[in-house]
């Protein structure tokens, strides 16, 4: 297998197409990168940012080129020796009339050959909704929207359309019908029993009742012939235009809409009022995005469909490698991996997008080589958190009033909102599959279906994991674990549900009656998968998108992937997890910044320091707050809760820019963020119900500091802070940098971290990247490294707040991995243990592999280290040389005696089998050492 040395992720869209990408080769050539990572590139929606609402699985995406385009893409990538590895999306597509399986299911309903191809309810608990999909996309209640004549018949593509504000809907062949033949009659008397308009609208009218859901599609030719005819016929211009007005009503009679109301009930979908979705949408989504419908790839036929082109790709050699999106919203995930393993071979670069509770492990069975590396993140970023000072934030947060409810506390309470309110339906139409179980048991069988449902949504709430596995009547040991835990969590927290919790328990662990059937076993299992995959989008929504804005400790922790209450590991703990993923996943993504990650990987750094000076914060907290409530609004002034001011304020630290332009402006990406913050974290406003209010106090806060003049002293002071943790926190990210491109795994560049990424989650994060300024940034580096490269390294550090340092970094160690890719990808994992004045300040490892080495060294909580203290930060000077003192490191035996740092191309020697910090780290911050050969040097023994 051909796996990624590096990869670096770019998102596609019309404004950056497949062309861009291929121009951008020979500077990722030059960075060090071996793979492009590619978002989604599947015919999407028109202006289509991220290229998730795919409409048409069988074409390359019209705006970003084409196949035309991909296939140049990929001979020039093949000429470099470079890849492609692939985002993927199987979960699902737009249910958008631009996508022509949607469409034809919402002309044909059931019948429509591709029924079947989505995940919809045909028989929902709503009798109305009986053989319809839901619509939820009218901005008022439909007999609102009806009676002000918001829904017109027109005439379009498909012929008569339903046109909403501009979204235009398709009619059923049948109804289309009945509108155009109102009146033939009439038309056939006045223009006489042979005229040629009327005997062809007749056959129009008898030819659209005749199309069939399994027959092929003859609408375009019939609407075309259609339009001919009203062309040159004035009578039957007329009659059409006067049966469209009769249909669509006047607003100064109610019962003129009669018709269209009835027209409308003839249809195989029901529009709807948007707000009604959560509670009755009777298809599933991705998540709560009603755009987004998912898919039955468990079918095969879909699955061949959906991922046709996809498969075509690999085996043509066009994509080395896939990663798969939200694998766990997938009916059968391990079954989806082995059958896509069956058909692209052994061969393929295979990963998944699969966010890993605390402790948990990914499953060893999966034919994958690894995730996309949220474990990674949170690992590496908790080396650059104080455990102290993080204990003391949590204090301070409780003094400002914060609700004292641990962060488990905080999970569980936004699962069991977002399970009741974002996904009601589905929560009702489980409930009722659950009382149908109940039924064929003796402990369930006087449960109410208020009971059932109360005992679904606490064990929901209470599962630890994203979710479950069971694929068939047996229930693996790690699954059984997690559902008995999650149901005596339920429990304690809910005595009163206890027997409708018992028989939850008894569902999901499948211990079904022995007297049941073979089908009626079925729909126990049945009901144990639906249920998995809401368990995965309610954690999703619960965790990442609810609980996580709410609970604003320290916000780095807050984060894709990482438990915000799990302790800070210790050093060791983190060599043991970095040595059984080299064990383990190997071949596995590092990510420390991603399309999803709430927040960028140098934001994150940034923010992190401020748990080495928790006093400081506060101080500087609530010098903010002062500064705000005195030039805010008075009717704003006190109603910013404590989690929003500490989340603001340490955004605000954290993405603080060095060099202000009128390119970025920040205070609007600011306010845009905190909007989309506490609207997610939906206690004192949301998407759904907006206090406007509120949300003017928030916008306001967060834009008073930033739009105050520069000359004010407590906006400079303001600055003069962020600028000092942003210096300490540009250190720790030069050290996240090294030692991800040394762990084991594949380090993944998201497009444009290759400076320094102080970007907010999306869609900030996905803003246009300044290729010029970096491939103009990269080729000083080339010039200078090969002169003198350590006199490089100094200067892009004394200038390190422009980002190139970082650059410096990125390259030299990206290009050092491929040139001994094999080294990286099945080398030891050597942890370095130190010793010395300041052991607890520095992060090492060693890479060892058939007489080859290279050690990574970074250091950890700098601003302690160069002595902040509880009121004032020191100046910003990095850890270099005789700050150091006895701190050195220990080689094992076997390992070379010299060795050359890559990022300053000194040479280095150990002494007494030691390595001295003051040497390594003389010059340069961070270090990544190569082992030269000497004559008792040999492979590492034991590790």
């Amino acid at each position: 297998m051909r796996a990624p040395s590096a990869t670096y992720r770019l998102q596609l869209s019309a404004a950056f197409p497949l062309a861009a990408a291929r121009a951008l080769l020979p500077y990722l050539d030059r960075l060090g990168v071996t793979d492009l990572y590619l978002s989604p590139i599947l015919q999407a929606r028109a202006g289509s940012t991220h290229g998730y609402d795919v409409t048409d699985p069988t074409r390359i995406r019209d705006e970003l080129g084409g196949e035309e385009q991909l296939a140049l893409l990929a001979r020039s990538a093949r000429e470099r020796g470079m890849g492609i590895v692939l985002d993927i999306v199987p979960n699902h597509m737009a249910a958008s009339v631009e996508n022509p399986w949607w469409k034809d299911v919402l002309r044909h309903g059931p019948a429509s050959r591709y029924a079947s191809y989505f995940d919809i309810d045909w028989e929902p608990a709503r009798a109305g909704l009986a053989d319809k999909v839901m619509l939820p996309v009218l901005e008022r209640p439909y007999a609102e929207a009806l009676e002000a004549g918001d829904l017109r018949l027109v005439l379009g593509a498909d012929g008569i359309e339903l046109d909403y504000r501009g979204l235009r809907l398709p009619l059923s062949p049948r109804t289309q019908a009945s509108v155009l033949g109102h009146g033939l009659g009439r038309l056939v008397r006045t223009e006489g029993a042979g005229s040629r308009p009327a005997l062809e609208l007749a056959a129009i009218v008898d030819r659209l009742a005749a199309v069939g859901a399994q027959a092929p599609d003859e609408t375009h030719t019939i609407v075309d012939r259609l339009s001919e005819l009203m062309r040159s016929s004035e009578a039957v211009r007329s009659l059409v235009e006067e049966n469209l007005g009769r249909w669509n009503g006047r607003p100064d009679n109610v019962r003129s809409f009669d018709l269209m109301d009835r027209l409308l009930d003839a249809q195989s979908y029901r529009v709807a009022y948007w707000r009604v979705a959560d509670q009755e949408i009777n298809y599933r989504r991705f998540f709560d995005v009603n755009d987004l419908v998912a898919l039955r790839v468990e079918d095969e036929r879909v699955f061949e469909e959906r991922l046709g082109t996809i498969l075509r790709l690999a085996h043509e050699g066009a994509v080395t490698g896939l990663r798969i999106d939200h694998v766990d919203g997938l009916h059968d995930p391990a079954r989806f991996l082995a059958r896509l393993r069956e058909r692209v071979g052994r061969q393929l670069y295979v990963i998944v997008e699969k966010i890993l509770a605390h402790t948990e492990e990914l499953d060893a069975s999966w034919p994958v080589q690894g995730t996309t590396g949220y474990d990674v993140l949170g690992l590496l970023g908790d080396l650059f958190v104080d455990s102290d000072g993080l204990a003391r934030l949590g204090e301070l947060r409780i003094r400002l009033g914060a609700p004292p409810a641990s962060y488990a506390d905080e999970v569980y309470d936004a699962k069991r909102l977002v399970i009741t309110d974002l996904f009601g339906g589905e929560l009702r139409n489980l409930a009722q599959r659950l009382g149908r179980l109940a039924e064929q048991h003796r402990n369930g069988r006087d449960l109410t279906l208020t009971e059932l449902g109360r005992a679904l949504v606490g064990v929901t709430a209470s599962l630890a994991v994203y979710r479950t596995y069971v694929s068939d009547l047996r229930v693996a040991p790690r699954d059984r674990a997690i559902v008995e835990a999650a149901v005596a969590d339920a429990a304690r927290r809910d005595a009163h549900a206890a027997r409708a919790i018992a028989f939850m328990r008894r569902v999901l662990l499948l211990d079904v009656p022995p007297r049941l059937n073979t089908a009626q076993r079925a729909l126990w299992l049945r009901f144990v998968m639906r249920w998995q995959q809401l368990a995965s989008a309610t954690m999703a929504k619960g965790h990442e998108d609810t609980a996580s804005y709410r609970h604003a400790r320290l916000v780095s922790r807050n984060e894709v992937g990482v438990d915000p209450t799990a302790p800070i590991p210790t050093v060791e703990d983190v060599h043991a997890r970095l040595r059984a993923r080299a064990e383990q996943w190997p071949l596995s993504l590092s990510a420390t910044a991603t399309h999803d990650t709430k927040r960028g990987e140098d934001t994150r750094t940034r923010i992190s320091v401020l748990s080495e000076v928790p006093e400081l914060f506060a101080e500087r907290l609530a010098g903010w707050v002062r500064f705000c409530e005195g030039r805010v609004p008075p009717a704003y002034n006190g109603r910013l809760d404590a989690d929003t001011a500490l989340l603001l304020f340490q955004t605000l630290v954290g993405a603080w820019p060095l060099h202000p332009s009128t390119a970025d402006p920040f205070a609007d990406r600011v306010a845009a963020y905190a909007l989309k913050a506490v609207r997610e974290a939906k206690r004192r406003t949301s998407w759904r119900r907006p206090d406007s209010a509120y949300e003017r106090t928030v916008e306001a806060y967060a834009r008073a500091i930033v739009e105050a003049d520069e000359r004010d002293p407590d906006r400079r002071e303001h600055a003069e802070f962020a600028a000092r943790i942003a210096f300490f926190g540009a250190v720790s990210s030069l050290g996240q940098v090294a030692l991800k491109i040394a762990a084991p795994g594949i380090p993944d560049v998201y497009q444009g971290c290759e400076l320094w990424d102080l970007s907010l989650v999306d869609p900030d994060n996905r803003r246009p990247v300044d290729v010029e300024r970096r491939r103009a940034a990269l080729d000083e580096i080339d010039r200078e490294s090969s002169v003198d490269r350590a006199a490089l390294a100094n200067r892009l550090l004394d200038g390190w707040s422009d980002g190139r340092v970082k650059l410096l970094v990125t390259a030299l160690g990206l290009r050092l991995r491929r040139a001994r890719r094999a080294l990286f990808e099945t080398g030891r994992y050597v942890p370095l243990p130190a010793a010395g004045d300041h052991r607890a300040h520095v992060f090492a490892f060693a890479r060892a592999s058939s007489g080859e080495w290279v050690i990574a060294v970074a250091p950890r909580l700098v601003a302690t280290l160069v002595g902040a203290t509880a009121s004032s930060l020191p100046p910003a000077r990095p850890p270099l040389g005789p700050l150091w003192g006895t701190t050195s490191l220990a080689l094992p035996p076997g390992a070379p005696r010299r060795w050359r740092d890559e990022l300053t191309g000194i040479e280095r020697t150990a002494k007494g089998g030691a390595l001295a910090l003051t040497d390594v780290l003389a010059t340069f911050p961070v270090a990544l050492l190569v082992g030269e050969p000497s004559d008792d040097a040999q492979e590492i023994r034991s590790a």
